[in-house]
């Protein structure tokens, strides 16, 4: 098997979540895939930009005509 990897990621403004995170209890991230470039050493980093409990929803659910329309391109 793969076993474990981290990833480095980076939060701002993300302090009102610091509670949940040391919880233990799951939790949902939104983030984007960065690269980090730090003395010369190129790492892969992930720059959260929300944080929410597992039983919430991270954004809105996409209205159903949108989705039909965007299922008609495929």
């Amino acid at each position: 098997g793969m076993g474990n990897r981290w990833v480095e990621a980076i939060a701002f403004r993300q302090g009102h979540h610091h509670d949940l995170v040391r919880s233990g209890k799951p939790f949902n991230l939104l983030y984007v895939v960065e690269e980090n470039e730090w003395q010369g050493r190129v790492t892969v980093q992930l720059n959260v930009k929300d944080i929410k409990p597992a039983t919430e929803a991270l954004f809105d659910p996409i209205p159903e005509e949108v989705q039909l329309r965007s299922s008609d391109r495929v």
